[in-house]
Order: structure tokens, then sequence, then C-alpha cells
């Protein structure tokens, strides 16, 4: 159960900083 958690918050955590990744180059796209 403790892998599978590691697991899940790893995934969320990634999925995160995608979309702040995104987030950050539209605004930075949209700025320029």
């Amino acid at each position: 159960a403790s892998l599978v958690g590691n697991v899940l918050k790893s995934l969320k955590t990634s999925g995160l900083l995608r979309a702040a990744g995104i987030a950050t180059s539209l605004s930075d796209s949209g700025q320029q």
C-alpha cells in the first residue's frame, strides 16, 4: 500500500509540476 501511495504521490507531484510549467510557458509567451 505504501509503495502504491508513493507512486500516486509522485504522479500527482509530476502532474502539478507539468501543469505549472504549462501555465508558466503560456504566461511567458503571452507577455512576449
